[in-house]
């Protein structure tokens, strides 16, 4: 198994401060570089794919886009152009988002859709079971972060 990790920057990178992405600091509108670095990843995931075809691969990180359906009432992070993208871009490298559920709903989290996922080569799905979220930590009244964890197991 090949584990790839990212952050896929937040909405407002580089337009309110100066973001650093491959090495070199960047302005720009928002989403702007959200949607750079989807492209990004899809180049690098299939690259990947092309050195190592039979190798299950995990790409995963803070994806900073809610990716279940939105539920009635409940905020849920990023647009509908960065959803739109990164599912064709996952489509592209034939990869699953499998942490795309409704924590919430689940009872895994208490009130926000994640924002951090987990996707795999699509002739490796069936090997993942015990799809879980869980909420940050909270010592002395605070979150240690305002992100949650996500975890899979892969059989086989």
């Amino acid at each position: 198994m090949i584990v790839y990790g990212t952050i896929i920057p937040y909405g407002g990178a580089g337009a309110t401060c100066h973001y650093r992405m491959n090495g070199v600091e960047h302005r720009a509108k928002g989403w702007e570089l959200h949607y750079k670095a989807i492209a990004q990843n899809e180049e690098n995931l299939k690259q990947l794919r092309a050195r190592y075809p039979d190798h299950m691969i995990c790409f995963g990180g803070d994806f900073n886009q809610a990716r279940n359906k939105p539920a009635k009432g409940r905020y849920r992070y990023g647009t509908n152009k960065c959803r739109q993208l990164l599912s064709a871009s996952l489509e592209q490298v034939k990869m699953t988002c499998v942490t795309e559920l409704d924590f919430v709903e689940l009872g895994h989290l208490k009130s926000k859709s994640t924002i951090d996922h987990l996707c795999v080569t699509n002739t490796h799905c069936s090997l993942v079971s015990n799809v879980k979220a869980w909420d940050s930590p909270v010592h002395s009244g605070k979150c240690d972060t305002d992100h949650n964890g996500v975890i899979i197991e892969v059989n086989g």
